[in-house]
């Protein structure tokens, strides 16, 4: 499913990524810039404006905005938690705020950039969140760093200046040990970075100014969709910092490319570019495979979720699986305690440990199970070998029987902690 924010109609249409049917129209959402739009969970659909300081809230299958929220000032870049707890947003002051959902607090307020916030993109561990804005600068956060009510100015993890103009759009890769981030600026260069070790590892010049970012789902390929209506295909795999953009380009749109998104499944991808038209390609033979005319203007923001994402509210067991978004608020509240934002916060973290943590009880049985020899503190002085009596043997094969008895009493390991930590939502 595409979710796409036309401009002249201010509206948000949700079409199918086959067919181009429509299955349904957000009305009066306003005109979402670049960064401005974005899933809250899995019910629900933030959107900030262009021209007026407000955010909208969207639940799939309902037509009109459940929520009108009025931030602080006007926001450039908006992003939801996959959990649906946090929606972080920056201004074009250059501050970033954090609001929890359930209640709409407005938890921290604090200067992120000199200039303007212009994307804000998470990591798949959704504890690690970067942002860049119209200084050049893009800053690494920890989500913990900024929920810490001691922490009264958080600081980012690292900072990276390397582009000399605004930056565009930041994409992370997929993958929590070692994921990559791309980074897109008005200079007309794109570098790719190695969040673990900080470090840049290629920098690559474009013949334009690139506007939005993507990868495949391995990524061994980055698509970048530029000003002049070509949409470039990078392959990672060979390594060679060269790049020749008249081979490898997509091309079709009349006018610049505002968004490029993946499919997920690492087959096709999807754009929106001025001309007011949402193309699907083909990567293998970059041609389009459909191409939707929605006549409603510039397409300037678009997302890609899957289609049991956009249908979980028809069955009864889903419905309304993430609690409910309320009106975020514009002023911090003096009565949100400290202990309250660092119970969210460790909430959060807990839920990203279930992964790789089992119940303490398989853990003690298997301690059990294992017996260690002991090491023996006397030294024997000379060669001969221990003579051992008919007692001793009597005694140690009692002792052997006794062990065995004990083995077979002791209790099978439970079931893990988290019995759905292998599934996978939809």
């Amino acid at each position: 499913m595409i979710v796409a924010a036309c401009a002249q109609t201010e509206s948000i249409c949700v079409l199918d990524i086959h067919t181009g049917t429509v299955h349904q129209t957000f009305k009066s959402a306003g005109e979402a810039p670049l960064g401005g739009l974005s899933c809250v969970g899995l019910d629900y659909l933030v959107a900030t404006q262009v021209q007026k300081s407000s955010i909208f809230s969207f639940q799939w299958h309902k037509d009109q905005p459940i929520q009108r929220s009025i931030p602080p000032e006007k926001l450039g870049a908006i992003k939801g938690t996959i959990d649906g707890y946090y929606v972080v947003g920056g201004g074009e002051s250059g501050h970033m705020y954090i609001w929890e959902t359930a209640q709409g607090n407005l938890i921290r307020a604090f200067r992120g950039h000199f200039r303007g916030v212009t994307t804000i993109a998470f990591c798949d561990d959704q504890l690690r969140f970067v942002s860049g804005g119209s200084d050049g600068v893009i800053h690494l956060w920890h989500l913990t760093d900024v929920l810490d009510a001691s922490n009264t100015s958080p600081s980012p993890r690292h900072s990276w200046t390397i582009h000399s103009l605004p930056i565009t759009d930041c994409h992370i890769g997929h993958g929590i040990p070692k994921s990559l981030l791309f980074s897109a600026s008005q200079d007309c260069t794109c570098v790719i970075y190695d969040i673990c070790s900080t470090k840049d590892l290629v920098r690559l010049s474009f013949p334009c100014c690139i506007n939005s970012l993507t990868s495949d789902p391995t990524d061994s390929n980055l698509f970048a969709g530029g000003a002049d209506g070509n949409i470039y295909h990078v392959d990672l795999q060979n390594g060679s910092r060269a790049f020749d953009g008249t081979k490898k380009a997509f091309v079709g749109h009349k006018k610049s490319v505002r968004c490029v998104r993946d499919s997920g499944s690492g087959l096709y991808i999807v754009s929106s570019s001025d001309d007011g038209t949402i193309r699907v390609w083909d990567i293998s033979s970059r041609h389009a495979l459909h191409m939707f005319d929605l006549q409603k203007g510039s397409i300037t923001s678009l997302l890609v979720i899957s289609k049991n994402h956009y249908n979980r509210e028809n069955g009864d067991n889903t419905k309304h699986s993430t609690m409910p978004i309320s009106v975020l608020k514009k002023f911090a509240s003096e009565t949100i305690p400290p202990e309250s934002v660092m119970t969210i916060s460790n909430q959060t973290l807990n839920q990203t440990d279930e992964i790789n943590t089992f119940d303490s009880s398989f853990w003690s049985w298997c301690a059990e199970q294992v017996e260690l020899p002991k090491k023996s503190t006397k030294v024997s002085t000379t060669n001969q070998a221990p003579v051992v009596t008919q007692n001793q043997t009597s005694s140690s094969s009692s002792s052997s029987s006794l062990k065995r008895q004990k083995q077979n009493n002791i209790k099978k390991p439970q079931k893990f902690a988290n019995e759905n930590f292998l599934k996978m939502d939809d």
